[in-house]
This record gives C-alpha cells, sequence and structure tokens, in this order.
C-alpha cells in the first residue's frame, strides 16, 4: 500500500499523516492492501470561509488505485478531523456498493448454469 497525502493552505503534521492512515487502515477489511499496486491518493485542503457563518471549511479527497479499480471520495466539513472520518465512511460504502455489484452478477450467473443443468437432467 502506498499513501500519498498532499496538504493544501495548511500545515502537514506528522499527528495528520498517522490519523489519516490509521483511517487508511480500515480499507483492509475490504482491499487487500499489501499489494503493492494499490494507491491511495489523499489532498487535505482549507478552503476559503464558509459564506454563512464565515468558518473556515475543509476538504478531505480520497482516491484509491486498487489494481484498476478505482474509488473516489470527496467531502468538506468544519473540522479536518471530521472530514477525515467522513471520505472514510464514504470511500468504504463505494467499495462495499461495487463488491455487492461484483457478487451478485456472480450469483446471476451461477443461478443460470444450475438452472441450465436442471434442463439437461
Amino acid at each position: 500500500m502506498n499513501i500519498n497525502i498532499k496538504a493544501t493552505n495548511l500545515e502537514h503534521t506528522d499527528a495528520i499523516d498517522s490519523y489519516m492512515k490509521k483511517k487508511a487502515e480500515a480499507f483492509g477489511k475490504l482491499i487487500d492492501l499489501s499489494n503493492n499496486q494499490t494507491f491511495i491518493y489523499v489532498e487535505l485542503e482549507k478552503t476559503r470561509p464558509d459564506q454563512q457563518n464565515g468558518e473556515d471549511l475543509y476538504r478531505a479527497e480520497v482516491t484509491i488505485d486498487h489494481t484498476g479499480e478505482m474509488f473516489y471520495a470527496d467531502v468538506a466539513a468544519h473540522d479536518l478531523y471530521a472530514a477525515i472520518d467522513l471520505v472514510k465512511d464514504e470511500i468504504l460504502r463505494k467499495i462495499k456498493k461495487t463488491h455487492g455489484k461484483k457478487d451478485d452478477i456472480m450469483r446471476r450467473g451461477m443461478r443460470k448454469v444450475k438452472k441450465l443443468l436442471r434442463f439437461n437432467r
């Protein structure tokens, strides 16, 4: 697993680095992160103040390239750590959805094979 973290308009600290790496470990439950072909690109950014209340917005963007599959999520929040948590949840949801579709396609195919085998009796 290769993690590239880019910080724009904010200081890239070791605390942010370790927090993001800890959150990236959650992807290991669904994706094989021991593979050297898995790349995680993270961009953390402090954007312009929110126009309604004047607070700074933090944007977290994650792109995962896992052996040809691409997963992308982008979230903005008023706290950097909250944005990281939200983007982690969003990317996990997308990974689960993709794996669920693959399982459904496999099950449908196996149902057709089973149906053909029944008629051949």
